[in-house]
């Protein structure tokens, strides 16, 4: 199991379609992910809010806060090609990215990606 370093976070809408707890929400978003799975995460202290309070099963919905989470996947591939910083100052960060390296985490990438493999090099 491959858990990711850093949180992904999302914004609840504005408009509430129906879902009385964030577990509604994160379900109907996330259909791919079960409803156990999420309970799972949020028992074991992935899920939380902004301010790094936990949100549970039964946490309601709050209509534009932000929701953090953990993504996780069963094998992450790694990819063996190494990025380049190729500058760096207080402002911007130019680097070199592989081929076949995602820039964002998504699918089956969560930790190799150019984006999380910068962080950890930069903090």
């Amino acid at each position: 199991m491959s858990i990711s370093k850093y949180p992904s976070k999302l914004s609840l809408p504005q408009a509430n379609s129906g879902c009385a707890t964030v577990l509604d929400y994160l379900v109907g978003r996330f259909p791919q992910i079960s409803a156990d799975v999420w309970r799972e995460r949020m028992a074991a202290g992935k899920v939380h809010w902004h301010d790094g309070s936990l949100i549970s099963a039964q946490s309601p919905f709050r209509p534009q806060q932000r929701v953090y989470y953990y993504r996780e996947v069963e094998a992450e591939p790694v990819i063996p090609f190494a990025e380049q910083i190729l500058f760096q100052d207080d402002h911007i960060l130019l680097a070199y990215k592989p081929h076949f390296l995602p820039v964002t985490p998504g699918g089956v990438y969560i930790n190799e990606c150019l984006q999380n493999r910068l962080r950890q090099q930069t903090g």
